[in-house]
């Protein structure tokens, strides 16, 4: 994580997990969103890490029991407070999700999506 900045990595998160929200989890880079929310998990600052449970808390939504596998660089205590987060959601079923957003044109036609 090259931002050191506190307020840039909650934001990030806060970003990330609107991102996520909002198109799904197939539109982005799970691992890599992963790999970022596990980074913010372990900073110092209690908003990163508040923001990162958050994040987490939609990756869990979107894609469920498949986030635990990637959980493996976590302390035992931030764990806890991510196993604690994932106790509030109920994950998605598959095909339940559908994007707030609609696609137009050239990404529409490479997605082969219906129009909205």
């Amino acid at each position: 994580m090259t931002a050191k900045a506190p307020n840039n990595l909650k934001e990030s998160c806060n970003i990330l997990t609107s991102l996520l929200e909002e198109w799904g989890a197939g539109m982005m880079p799970v691992k890599e969103c992963i790999d970022y929310a596990t980074l913010a998990a372990n900073n110092p600052n209690v908003a990163v890490r508040n923001a990162s449970m958050q994040l987490f808390a939609m990756l869990y939504k979107h894609l469920g029991e498949a986030v635990r596998s990637f959980l493996s660089d976590i302390k035992e205590s931030t764990m806890k407070l991510i196993e604690e987060e994932f106790k509030k959601i109920t994950p998605l079923k598959k095909g339940e999700f559908k994007s707030s957003r609609a696609l137009k044109g050239e990404a529409q036609e490479e997605l082969g999506s219906a129009p909205a």
